[in-house]
């Protein structure tokens, strides 16, 4: 795969070749650019579960004909998959930590958590310091309804403000989640989100959590004790992967728009951009303040073969090209199963002990008998299956192998 870059109506700033690399499990490996004779690469290194633990920035001395280290990002996850550790290093006789955060997580005999003391790297004493911690985990089976966050001061640690997540029975999914401030005494309510809906709930640290709808009360402003209600939100979501969420303020009894943010996927489920806008009361309309697109062009086999890249020029008040990369000389995988991307899956609470419950949407709407649900062991070994005739599945893990 090959790619050159242009700007419109500009010189050509550089022309060059990349080179993709890929293992059998055709995960991407290395990327080496060329000038002719190479110039740079990227190198990837992953972990069994195709996490990249490793991104190694390489510079090509064309003297030594050498690959000489210039930066890396490093990913350390713990033992419950969760992210303790990124760091962004820079090399000139030894890797020298330049930025980073680092999270020591502490878990319960059921795995859920109990602690999280977070860290960042600090580059003029060289060691982390700590910033603060959630702690104070209390749950409900293994429903997290309450936790504290504290800020380090140097020496102890401070109150700084605690959450309070509320359920219906018997759904492990939220409603609601207030966020209280340490007034120096004891925790007095400031916000809340009620009425929460989610595309995918996760857990409360969970990146791929998406929200889907909730609405945000203040409490006591403008009127005191009492929630007043300020906004709410509001996402749609496509089957290829896009959405649009919308904020709005409650204003004199009545919804106003705010701003609206979206991402596109075509119908290959491929990124095509975004964009976010601000609603205009004077025109009433809304009011682009960035965008970025990607037009891909494909082969008769699904394949891009070039995609232009588009960012938001404010002073013209349109999309102006910015880079194109032309791609070729493909290599096509035929021993990895493809997935079926019109089949949404969620998965609470995470991590599951006792029970869990997998939620999936049939977006294709392919026939349920063709639909199944298996879970593999580290192995490979399949300990558990069952048809997906429901939307909604409670699987008992107590039943399970260890």
């Amino acid at each position: 795969m090959q790619r050159w870059f242009i700007r419109e109506n500009q010189p050509i700033i550089f022309n060059d070749t990349s080179v993709y690399a890929y293992n059998p499990q055709s995960w991407l490996i290395s990327e080496t650019r060329r000038l002719n004779t190479p110039i740079s690469r990227v190198v990837n290194t992953y972990d069994t579960k195709a996490r990249i633990i490793e991104e190694l920035n390489q510079n090509y001395n064309s003297v030594s004909n050498l690959w000489e280290n210039s930066s890396r990002s490093v990913f350390v996850y713990d033992a419950n998959d969760n992210l303790t550790e990124l760091r962004y290093e820079t090399y000139t006789t030894q890797w020298d930590i330049l930025f980073g955060d680092k999270n020591q997580y502490t878990y319960d005999m059921q795995g859920r958590m109990t602690e999280n003391v977070y860290s960042s790297w600090d580059s003029n004493t060289n060691q982390w310091e700590i910033n603060g911690r959630e702690t104070a985990f209390v749950y409900n089976g293994n429903n997290l309804t309450q936790y504290d966050s504290q800020i380090w001061n140097g020496s102890s640690y401070d109150n700084d403000s605690r959450t309070v997540l509320v359920y219906t029975a018997p759904s492990s999914i939220p409603v609601e989640a207030e966020f209280k401030i340490w007034s120096g005494s004891n925790f007095e309510s400031d916000f809340r989100y009620i009425n929460l809906t989610f595309q995918n709930w996760c857990g409360m640290f969970c990146d791929e959590t998406t929200l889907k709808s909730g609405t945000v009360q203040v409490w006591g402003n403008p009127v005191a004790n009492q929630w007043n209600t300020e906004a709410r939100i509001n996402t749609t979501y496509d089957v290829f992967g896009g959405f649009e969420e919308i904020t709005e303020n409650y204003v004199n009894s009545a919804w106003v728009n705010d701003y609206r943010y979206s991402e596109f996927f075509d119908t290959k489920y491929n990124y095509t951009g975004s964009k976010g806008e601000t609603w205009d009361t004077v025109n009433v309309a809304w009011e682009t303040d960035y965008e970025e697109k990607e037009i891909h062009t494909y082969n008769p086999s699904n394949q891009i073969t070039q995609t232009i890249w588009q960012y938001w020029d404010w002073m013209n008040s349109q999309l102006e090209n910015s880079m194109k990369k032309e791609y070729f000389d493909f290599q096509t995988f035929t021993a990895v199963n493809e997935l079926k991307n019109d089949i949404r899956l969620s998965i609470y609470p995470n991590p599951c002990m006792g029970e869990c419950f997998i939620e999936y949407t049939n977006a294709g709407n392919m026939e349920a008998s063709d639909l199944t649900l298996r879970l593999m062991d580290v192995h490979g070994k399949e300990v558990y299956s069952t048809p997906l005739k429901e939307s909604r599945i409670k699987i008992e893990t107590n039943t399970l192998p260890s």
